[in-house]
C-alpha cells in the first residue's frame, strides 16, 4: 500500500501542477494490469483518485502497472503516464500448514529485525532514483509542450507573413495590369465626358479643359431629358445663376444622400 500511496501522490502533483499553469484536470482514467493484462478499469474526478486507487487495488492485489490519462473541460486527454504499483510481480502460492508456519515465523522475525542497513540504502536509493526520473519525465514532457505551442505560433506569424506579401505582389501585378490598360481605354473614350478623366489617370496631357468637359456632358444630358425633367434642369440651372453659392451645397447633398444608400 505504501507503493500506491507514493503513486496517488504523484498522480495528485501532477493535477496541481497543471492547475498551476490554468489547466484544470477535470476527469482521471485509470487502469490497472497485471503486466499488460487488464484488471480493471474505471474513471474518477480529480478529488478522489486515492480512494478509488486504494479500493481498486484491494480487488486486485497482483496488479503491478497503473496507466493513468488526464482530462480537460473539453474532454481532451492532456496527458497519459504508466506507473509500477507492485514491485512483487510473482503471484503468492498458498503454502502448506507447515511452510504457512514458517514463513510466519520467519515474517515475523523480518517485521521485528527490520530490513538489513545495506539493503535499506539499497531500496532508498532506488525510490530516490525512481523519483528523479519521474521529475525528469514530467520536466521533458512540460517542455516539449511548449516547444510545440511555440511552434504553433511561429506557423500562425509564417502563415501572416505569406498573405501579407502575397495580397502585395497581388496589388503591384493588378495596378501595373490598370497601368497598361488605361491609355487604351481613355483612347477609345476620348470623344466621351469620362475620357478625359481616364487619361489623366493614365497619365496623359489632353486638350480638353473643365470648362469643355462639362460643357459636352451637359449637352449629352439634355439630349436625353424628356420635357418635364428639362424644364425642371432649365429652373435649376436659373437659380444656380442667380447664386453659384448653391452649387458647393448641392453637390454635398447629393454625394452625402448617395453615401448612405
Amino acid at each position: 500500500m505504501n507503493r500506491i500511496r507514493l503513486v496517488s501522490k504523484l498522480i495528485e502533483g501532477r493535477i496541481a501542477t497543471r492547475a498551476f499553469k490554468g489547466i484544470q484536470v477535470e476527469r482521471i482514467e485509470l487502469e490497472l494490469r497485471v503486466d499488460h493484462n487488464i484488471q480493471s478499469q474505471w474513471a474518477t474526478d480529480r478529488n478522489h483518485v486515492r480512494t478509488s486507487l486504494f479500493r481498486e487495488f484491494k480487488r486486485y492485489p497482483l496488479s503491478n502497472v497503473l496507466a493513468v490519462q488526464f482530462f480537460d473541460h473539453d474532454d481532451e486527454c492532456i496527458l497519459e503516464d504508466t506507473y509500477e504499483v507492485y514491485e512483487n510481480r510473482k503471484p503468492r502460492i498458498a503454502p502448506n500448514p507447515t511452510q504457512q508456519r514458517s514463513e510466519f515465523c520467519t515474517t515475523q522475525e523480518s517485521y521485528l529485525s527490520g530490513p538489513e542497513p545495506h539493503n535499506l540504502g539499497v531500496l532508498v536509493e532506488q525510490k530516490v532514483q525512481e523519483l528523479r526520473q519521474a521529475e525528469e519525465l514530467e520536466r521533458l514532457r512540460e517542455e516539449k509542450t511548449e516547444l510545440k505551442s511555440k511552434n504553433e505560433e511561429l506557423l500562425g506569424q509564417v502563415e501572416t507573413l505569406e498573405s501579407q506579401i502575397e495580397a502585395k505582389n497581388n496589388l503591384e501585378y493588378y495596378s501595373k495590369i490598370a497601368g497598361d490598360l488605361l491609355p487604351g481605354i481613355a483612347k477609345a473614350l476620348e470623344k466621351t465626358p469620362l475620357g478625359p478623366a481616364l487619361s489623366g489617370l493614365a497619365g496623359e496631357k489632353t486638350e480638353k479643359d473643365d470648362q469643355t468637359t462639362v460643357l459636352e456632358s451637359s449637352r449629352i444630358l439634355i439630349k436625353n431629358l424628356n420635357d418635364e425633367q428639362l424644364s425642371a434642369y432649365y429652373m435649376l440651372l436659373l437659380e444656380l445663376q442667380n447664386n453659384p453659392a448653391l452649387i458647393p451645397e448641392l453637390y454635398q447633398n447629393a454625394f452625402s444622400h448617395e453615401t448612405n444608400h
